[in-house]
């Protein structure tokens, strides 16, 4: 009766066995079954605890010390069943390596018939049953029910959300966190989710809001997060000076923090001021001097810039100095595909296929030579290396894109429109594909393929969906007030798809293709290309 350590308690358990062996009956057996299970039940308890408190880094004997434990708590749940937690700790216990998982599955639904006056309790135990689930749908049905019993419990409802996101259902996790912020305005993790997804769905002014709710709590993030978060939505909402002046605030709050920096210049890079983008960089590196990732994006930024020999010439530095390293090898693939050096890329792509096999994916290995082969104008080439992939993977979205676009440059138009429309069916808002079907509508030679009315509602889905601030989507919509014999408005779009283009470094190529476009409606011509290779 005075058990002060597990050893006492093993005493009681062996005297109870030991009592009932030698014979005990009526309301003495029954006393000495209380007793036996109770004391079992609190060595159980304690012997579950203490292990799995240290799962993360288990003793040498720790599969002895569960199987001691699960036998106590088995034994004990016999007579005492009508608590939660030792149902909770059989299935914890089952849930380490090489556990029965169809016993914890068992003991979880017994620990929740026992938990239903326990919020904490059950919040634990849907935890755990969610890890025993693979399928989404289903985890989110469990955790709509248990939101539905504990409607009050925050930990379910950030879990109800997560599995909300996981189904790609944004709105509905947006829903759950304002339902949840509505019953604790200061809930901190609500609200910086609220935050990010609120972004994602271009509801910037609540994303604004709920930031400025954060900066207000005593209790809330750091300051420095908030003005980071701020930059960020500014980002998305293209507002850049607004961004640059956040993260100007958080340069003079940490002047040595080089990540600043680099998050300064990604925002100049998303802006096309590459210039300022570089200075932040090379101020970066003179604080973390040949700093890997920084040599990374300053490469990635001389690209987009349009000057392919100061990048190749940093990147096959890089690669110099960490052979081996595949990320810098990818990039230089990149590297030699923009400076059209399409044999050495090809090279390059079998190199690491040899050496770094069983560290990346085939399927982007292959992906990155049909891009290579179709730059190099070589698509029926690129043709063959897919379609053994579209075999395997016949409703890929993203093979199919690309299938549609080889059609489309080696002349099978028809293909192409077909093609593009499977494409359609699945992803309605994909400007890229409501753009090329627009423009294969409105310029193919075929009189069968062209469509001018649809091919003009296509363009300007793509146009909305754009902003108006894509050029070669501006250059369809023009083709297809051409093809309608509307050249005035061809006329107007062309001339603004001109002016866009002009600001970009990486438009500057099709410049000259553009205005070929501009001088055809000058005449009063529809645009015709065949796009051959």
């Amino acid at each position: 009766m005075k058990a002060a350590s597990t050893d006492d308690l093993a005493k009681v358990i062996a005297l109870c066995l030991q009592a009932k062996q030698e014979g005990l009956s009526g309301e003495n057996l029954n006393y000495c079954n209380q007793l036996l299970a109770s004391t079992q039940l609190q060595r159980g308890l304690f012997n579950a605890r203490r292990l799995i408190s240290v799962a993360q880094k288990l003793p040498q004997n720790w599969a002895a010390a569960r199987k001691l434990a699960l036998d106590d708590l088995e034994n004990a749940v016999k007579v005492v069943d009508k608590q939660s937690l030792p149902f909770l700790l059989i299935a914890q216990l089952n849930l380490l390596p090489e556990g029965d998982t169809k016993r914890a599955a068992e003991a979880l639904d017994l620990a929740e018939q026992n938990a239903k006056d326990d919020p904490d309790a059950v919040a634990q135990i849907t935890t755990l049953k969610l890890s025993l689930q693979d399928d989404p749908a289903k985890r989110e049905e469990l955790l709509a029910n248990a939101v539905q019993k504990n409607p009050m419990d925050s930990r379910l409802m950030i879990l109800h959300a997560g599995s909300l996101l996981d189904l790609k259902n944004r709105d509905g996790a947006i829903d759950v966190l304002k339902k949840l912020v509505g019953k604790e305005p200061d809930n901190v993790a609500a609200l910086r989710l609220l935050v990010g997804l609120l972004a994602e769905a271009k509801q910037f002014d609540e994303a604004i809001s709920m930031i400025e709710v954060l900066e207000k709590m005593d209790d809330g993030p750091p300051k420095d997060e908030l003005l980071l978060e701020k930059a960020k939505v500014y980002v998305q909402m293209e507002k850049t000076e607004e961004a640059i002046k956040h993260l100007n605030d958080l340069r003079e709050r940490n002047p040595n923090n080089p990540l600043i920096l680099i998050i300064r210049a990604e925002v100049y890079q998303g802006a096309k001021d590459y210039d300022n983008a570089l200075k932040d960089i090379d101020a970066a590196l003179r604080i973390l001097p040949g700093h890997v990732p920084f040599q990374v994006i300053k490469t990635e930024v001389l690209l987009d810039k349009g000057d392919v020999a100061a990048a190749r010439k940093l990147i096959e530095e890089l690669v110099k100095e960490n052979e081996g390293n595949l990320q810098l090898s990818i990039l230089l693939i990149r590297t030699l595909l923009d400076a059209k050096e399409f044999d050495k890329a090809i090279e390059l792509i079998g190199k690491i296929k040899s050496e770094h096999g069983e560290q990346i994916d085939a399927t982007k290995l292959s992906l990155m030579k049909i891009q290579i082969l179709s730059a190099a104008k070589k698509s029926r080439q690129a043709l063959e290396e897919l379609n053994p992939m579209l075999e395997q993977d016949p409703e890929n979205i993203e093979f199919l894109r690309i299938k549609g676009n080889l059609f489309l440059a080696i002349n099978r138009h028809s293909d192409a429109v077909k093609t593009f429309e499977t494409v359609l069916t699945t992803e309605p808002d994909d400007e890229m594909i409501l753009n090329n079907l627009s423009w294969v509508l409105s310029t193919s030679p075929n009189d069968m393929i062209r469509n001018g009315q649809k091919a003009l509602e296509l363009a300007e889905k793509a146009c909305k969906l754009s902003e108006y601030k894509k050029a070669y989507i501006l250059s369809t919509l023009a083709a297809a007030h051409a093809e309608l014999g509307d050249f005035d408005k061809a006329l107007e779009w062309s001339q603004k798809c001109i002016e866009l283009a002009e600001k970009d470094p990486t438009d500057k190529e099709r410049l000259d293709d553009l205005k070929k476009e501009l001088e055809s409606y000058k005449k009063k011509q529809p645009y015709r290309e065949a796009m051959e290779e």
